[in-house]
């Protein structure tokens, strides 16, 4: 069917669907009706991969699920980097003095709000700031 909409045109093919007669029927300004209902209307499901306790599994189109194999997933090629459980990046990092370099940044931008307070007179907001500065100390 071709339609037009703000001059553009283009095709619209309107999805096909099954009635059944539900056996009512009435008058709409005197002309005699039959009500129908649709048999089943399809609803396109989402394809993705998922994983429950540990299981993956995958969802199909029709809304049905299938397991995932295990070739599919656990493969790693020569040369792939395979990422450490969260656990041990955690420690690699904690090695490797990120959480001093966070610290010394938050000591580094308070004592810059320090100075402007001091310099705004802000006799209140700089007792806060010189509290808080003390907690990391």
């Amino acid at each position: 069917m071709q339609l037009s909409y703000r001059g553009v045109h283009y095709h619209y093919q309107p999805t096909p669907v099954d009635l059944v007669d539900s056996g009512i029927s009435g008058r709409y300004r005197g002309q005699k009706v039959n009500f129908t209902y649709p048999r089943h209307v399809p609803l396109p499901q989402p394809v993705v991969e998922l994983t429950y306790r540990g299981v993956t599994y995958r969802t199909t189109a029709s809304g049905g699920v299938e397991p995932v194999a295990l070739t599919d997933r656990n493969t790693v090629s020569v040369g792939q980097t395979v990422p450490l459980p969260l656990a041990s990046q955690v420690r690699r990092l904690t090695n490797n003095g990120v959480i001093e370099v966070h610290r010394q940044n938050i000591q580094r931008r308070l004592q810059h709000r320090i100075e402007v307070a001091k310099t705004n007179g802000d006799e209140s907001l700089l007792r806060q700031l010189e509290h808080e500065m003390q907690l990391f100390i």
